[in-house]
């Protein structure tokens, strides 16, 4: 049995008033996710991440930073990027669909409620983590 290796990246939509994200609602019944997909031998984690968030949501990828790994509820080993990117959603994002998902901007509680709910919440600390180190 191999491994599987998932890359998804984490977008902050920044929003004074609450932390949101670039999401999917996922078409596979796994609720809301972060756009990400599986690794492919030859790639560079960083290289999975990008290509997986503009297939499932047409953003480019300009910046990453690895924030947080895990093993997720599935059993895939996962790697999360702390992604900047090029362009933006669109203004009617909600009606955007690539495939894999209506894009959305999602709250850390939507993805508390997805399939992956338990990987969310131990990348939560690292991120809150993340935010501390950078905000003393």
């Amino acid at each position: 049995m191999s491994l599987i290796i998932g890359c998804v990246s984490l977008i902050v939509v920044y929003n004074p008033y609450e932390e949101k994200f670039i999401g999917l609602q996922c078409n596979k019944n796994r609720g809301f996710i972060l756009p990400g997909g599986k690794w492919e031998p030859g790639e560079k984690f960083k290289q999975t991440a990008a290509r997986e968030l503009k297939e499932e949501t047409g953003l480019i990828s300009i910046h990453q930073e690895l924030l947080f790994h895990s093993m997720a509820e599935d059993g895939s080993y996962c790697y999360t990027f702390l992604t900047s990117v090029r362009n933006e959603i669109k203004k009617n994002s909600h009606i955007i669909d690539y495939g894999s998902g209506t894009v959305l901007e999602l709250t850390w509680d939507d993805l508390f409620t997805s399939a992956y709910g338990g990987y969310y919440e131990l990348l939560r600390e690292s991120y809150d983590k993340h935010i501390e180190e950078r905000n003393p």
